[in-house]
């Protein structure tokens, strides 16, 4: 039949069943188009194609979707539409279009979409790839525009009709460039990530995304010190309140740096000297070349400083105001008087001996200062949080009691006693060579134990909510009480107990565990015995060398997931299951349970499978040996991926045409 136009479709549209006109679909883009824009296509009905291109099965109040899970307006959500620029230029369809609030679409000349037929729309993003046709009068509450170039500028004109709090991305714009988007659309924040002109600094949104030091991640309006220096003054530095200056200054700085946040790093001064300072609050200063120090920093109502790297700053003289001090290769012999200090991290600091903590530091964190051998008043002060890593000659004895949080990471000498430590929430020890047992408070919720080789045993008496104990050889008994358990590679254990579990991973374990109900993840197990597998909501066996060649589960475990286990020959499912995962395993049948809904086959020599009605979500990968297969009509999803293309050639679905299928599901990938 020759189909002259559009409208001819959308008379036919409303005659076919929804079988026909997913068949209709698959024909050509052309008609496919026709079929999207008729304005009164009807809902279809609640089978398999829908849901598995809607991909959500269950109603949500705000959902996402593109061009792939488009097919069926939702009921009752809003939807955040999103046209991907590799998807071929078809607009979602007309039912729904009055269920989008926030579309996100390329503009170029394949794409032609009439905005005045979206009714709830209120945030558009366009990303420019060519010029647009004049948009009709639009009433929104955001709009983005991604401009590629300086050159689409003009495009803007377009757009005048549209009535919105206006964002427009460019990237490196010249003073020129933010004139003529002003004049086009006044009042529109302009975002860039890079300034060609720092008096431009004051008119744009000017952010630097990832500027990371000593472990965070600052945000702050980024310029080269070529563009933020002229004739050694700062140019139009009253307009901004925090800025980062990096590169090759040409001259000295002359009048004084006032930000309430400051950040030089990787800054280079022509000649050895110092920069003035006023009014900062923040600052950061991290390799930064030539500059030897600061002049009126002790001025300055600063409350956080943060240094790393600065070679030529033998000494500094650091502000009493301060509240928050983050050093990295400092170079003091001792900490000054800080009275209102209340965070304190140093790294690298190879001048220190021993150092007096100022009094009311509550969080300490010491790394890699190779000389430290003591911390004097570690045991007076009422810390809260104490991280030491890697100091080869530090002795620990003493610790506050008033201590929440303590990790010790590769410390040579150790002599410490938690028992004191009643407020002591969560500890972590790593590279401890001489800790040979741990006495815990009473109080404990989080338990971390890495590569600590003398560690012969641990006891808990308090439940945890974490236990986590790793690469320990020669720890030989663990008894505690926690809901989430991790053990691995610890050859010497013999005796192993928990109680009140949630979950447990085990790993590289020689013994046979002994636990309570609900979920257990073996992975890697060198020797363990599954004939009675104890009561299990989930149960995950990962490369566990079973010394049976069958596995009956449980007749309460509803999840359970069996990888990498080719020794495997058989496998029998309870009744109670409802998600079954098998993976690499040996069994060439299986039996499925009646209440199964959803079910992952991969790497399997199965030759038949049988879903029940109940089954909602079937994938099957790489069952090369797989003849016969029954399908469900309720399935929703349905995902194929090296499997016989001959599987469902004979129309295992009723009222979903083979086409479909195969552009859909099926995948030689």
């Amino acid at each position: 039949m020759e189909l002259a136009d559009a409208s001819c479709i959308h008379a036919i549209l409303r005659t076919l069943s929804a079988s026909d006109i997913l068949t209709l679909l698959c024909v050509n883009r052309k008609i496919a188009e026709y079929v999207h824009s008729s304005p009164t296509i009807p809902y279809l009905p609640r089978t398999f194609l829908v849901y598995f291109l809607l991909q959500h099965t269950f109603p949500k109040p705000s959902i996402q979707m593109d061009f792939k899970n488009s097919l069926t307006p939702p009921k009752a959500a809003s939807v955040t539409y999103r046209h991907n620029t590799t998807a071929p230029p078809i607009p979602p369809i007309m039912p729904l279009r009055s269920f989008i609030v926030s579309l996100n679409i390329p503009v170029h000349q394949k794409f032609m979409i009439d905005l005045t037929t979206f009714p709830v729309l209120k945030r558009l993003v366009l990303t420019f790839f060519a010029e647009p046709q004049t948009f009709q009068p639009l009433n929104l509450a955001i709009l983005s525009i991604y401009l590629q170039s300086q050159k689409q500028i003009p495009f803007l004109n377009k757009l005048r009709n549209v009535v919105a709090k206006t964002f427009i991305h460019i990237h490196c714009p010249s003073a020129l460039d933010v004139a003529e988007i002003n004049n086009i659309f006044h009042g529109a924040v302009i975002i860039t990530e890079k300034l060609s002109d720092f008096s431009l600094a004051a008119k744009v949104k000017c952010l630097h995304n990832s500027i990371p030091i000593n472990r965070k991640v600052y945000e702050v309006c980024s310029v080269p010190a070529s563009l933020a220096f002229l004739h050694g003054n700062f140019v139009t530095q009253r307009l901004i309140e925090k800025a980062y200056v990096y590169g090759r200054m040409v001259s000295m700085p002359i009048s004084p740096l006032s930000f309430k946040q400051l950040f030089l790093i990787n800054l280079n001064l022509p000649k050895r000297g110092n920069i003035t300072l006023r009014n900062v609050e923040t600052l950061v200063v991290g390799s930064c070349d030539n500059l030897a120090g600061f002049d009126g920093l002790d001025k300055c109502p600063i409350k956080s400083f943060t240094f790393c790297k600065n070679s030529a700053m033998t000494s500094i003289k650091v502000p009493t105001t301060l509240t928050y001090l983050d050093a990295s290769e400092w170079k003091p012999l001792t900490i000054p008087p800080l009275p209102l200090l209340r965070a304190l991290f140093l790294k690298k600091c190879n001048t220190f001996r021993h150092i007096t903590v100022p009094p009311g530091v509550v969080s300490l964190t010491v790394e890699e200062c190779q000389k430290l051998k003591r911390i004097a008043n570690l045991a007076e002060i009422s810390l809260t949080s104490i991280e030491l890593v890697e100091l080869p000659v530090l002795v620990v004895t003493n610790l506050p009691t008033s201590l929440r949080k303590l990790t010790l990471n590769n410390l040579s000498t150790l002599e410490i006693s938690l028992n004191n430590l009643n407020l002591l929430e969560e500890f972590r020890f790593a590279v401890c060579s001489n800790l040979r047992s741990i006495e815990c408070g009473t109080n404990l919720k989080k338990v971390e134990i890495d590569c600590c080789v003398e560690l012969s045993e641990f006891v808990c008496p308090c439940t945890l909510n974490s236990l986590s104990i790793t690469m320990c050889s020669s720890i030989s008994s663990i008894e505690a009480n926690a809901r989430n358990v991790q053990l691995s590679n610890l050859g010497g254990l013999y005796k192993l107990h928990t109680t009140a579990l949630d979950k447990m991973v085990l790993c590289g374990l020689n013994v046979t565990p002994s636990f309570e109900d609900k979920v257990y993840q073996l992975v890697s197990l060198r020797r363990v015995t599954l004939d009675k597998i104890p009561k299990a909501k989930k149960l995950i066996l990962d490369a566990v060398s079973i010394e049976n060649t069958h596995i009956d589960f449980g007749v309460e475990c509803q999840t359970i997931r069996v990888k990498n286990m080719r020794s495997l020959k058989a496998i029998k499912l309870p009744n109670t299951l409802v998600d079954f995962t098998g993976m690499s395993c040996g069994f060439s049948q299986i039996e499925i349970p009646s209440e199964l809904t959803r079910i992952h086959l991969k790497d399997l020599p199965i030759t038949s499978l049988k879903l029940p009605p109940s089954c909602v979500k079937l994938k099957l990968q790489k069952c090369k040996k797989l003849q016969e297969l029954e399908l469900p009509t309720t399935l929703t999803f349905l995902i194929m991926k090296k499997v016989p293309r001959g599987l469902l050639k004979n129309a295992f679905l009723p009222n979903v045409p083979f086409e479909v299928l195969r552009n859909y599901c099926l995948s030689d990938d």
